[in-house]
């Protein structure tokens, strides 16, 4: 597959103070879990929506669940105005519009079509919320389109995406992959599995990729979809954050993972989460050993917490580490620079 090639020079913009920005560089990180990725903006009266955006700060949370949180419900307001109109309102917010958020409410593949087509002429928009909208894979594809022709846009939640059996789509892909500006991408909670990473394993490993935080958390992925991941000679060619918390990753996944990392010390690779999965013992001793030899890539946070290990597996590995059992485990030093891994076994399950 070749995705081909465009120049689309991109500088990453020092956010501003703006209260409808986000203050944070890492709008994508959640450390801990699937906790919402992108600083929201939104009308403040759905009935008017007179005023486009505001900040909204989220919560973090260790659950599995996301508990609701309060949203304004767009549904009777898209319905009143028509999809075309709302979004014609939305990109007359002009430079105030930086973030969109439309997060659980339906507007489905057409919606899709109609926001990739006005919105993908907006110099402003730098994060898209549009997780549980709907989308099936021809929506996909159309944001697809918005995240290649919109060069300010840097990270999109599209999770919950609605694919059935059938793969991420190609179209899609290449769009990734062709958007040298784009640097986030969330497919959390898509029931997912590997036999839907074909095109997105070809992408995450093409030279023209930029993609520097990928999240596919919550997902069916299992030790099929890790050797997916991983079957590309260049495995993680420029992703720093990778997450792949709770996709039923067993000790064969965990292994074939801390392997490639091992194989890939030029990897750019700091942060990697494989939480709530069943890695084992036999998985968890990989990424340690992998830690205490210094293999692959110097990873800054490594999250391991809720493998299946009993307070003992626990303990051994931590001694290996030379350190106490702990939940969090420190490295390093204010010169050479902090690092993190996560170790816990069912006492601390949901320790934030």
């Amino acid at each position: 597959c070749n995705f081909g090639t465009k120049d689309t020079p991109y500088e990453m913009e020092e956010e501003s103070a703006a209260p409808w920005k986000s203050r944070s560089s890492d709008h994508m990180c959640s450390a801990d879990s699937d906790d919402e990725l992108l600083s929201a903006t939104r009308p403040a009266t759905p009935s008017t929506c007179s005023h486009a955006h505001t900040h909204m700060d989220r919560s973090r949370c260790s659950s599995p669940i996301m508990p609701k949180q309060p949203r304004l419900n767009f549904q009777e307001h898209i319905d009143k105005m028509g999809l075309e109109e709302f979004f014609q309102h939305v990109v007359g917010q002009g430079q105030a519009l930086t973030a969109l958020d439309i997060a659980d409410n339906n507007i489905g593949d057409e919606g899709a079509r109609i926001a990739a087509s006005i919105l993908s002429g907006s110099s402003d928009l730098r994060r898209v919320n549009l997780r549980n909208v709907g989308l099936g894979p021809d929506g996909l594809c159309q944001i697809g389109e918005l995240v290649e022709s919109c060069s300010t846009l840097d990270s999109a939640d599209l999770g919950g995406v609605l694919l059935g059996n059938q793969a991420v789509p190609f179209d899609f892909c290449a769009s990734i992959a062709r958007a040298q500006h784009f640097r986030a991408l969330s497919l959390t909670h898509s029931k997912l599995t590997a036999d839907a990473l074909g095109y997105l394993a070809k992408a995450f490993a093409d030279d023209s990729c930029k993609l520097e935080q990928l999240k596919l958390s919550y997902n069916k992925l299992g030790s099929d979809g890790v050797r997916m991941l991983t079957s590309e000679c260049r495995f993680c060619l420029s992703v720093r954050r990778l997450e792949l918390t709770s996709n039923g990753i067993d000790s064969r996944g965990g292994q074939m993972l801390a392997e490639a990392l091992a194989r890939s010390p030029q990897s750019p690779l700091r942060e990697l989460f494989v939480d709530r999965n069943d890695l084992q013992i036999t998985g968890c001793k990989s990424f340690v050993r992998n830690w205490c030899s210094k293999a692959g890539p110097t990873l800054e946070m490594l999250d391991l917490r809720e493998n299946g290990l009993s307070a003992n597996e626990a303990a051994v590995l931590c001694d290996q580490l030379g350190k106490l059992l702990m939940p969090r485990l420190t490295f390093g030093d204010k010169i050479s620079g902090f690092r993190h891994l996560r170790l816990g076994c069912r006492p601390w399950a949901r320790e934030g």
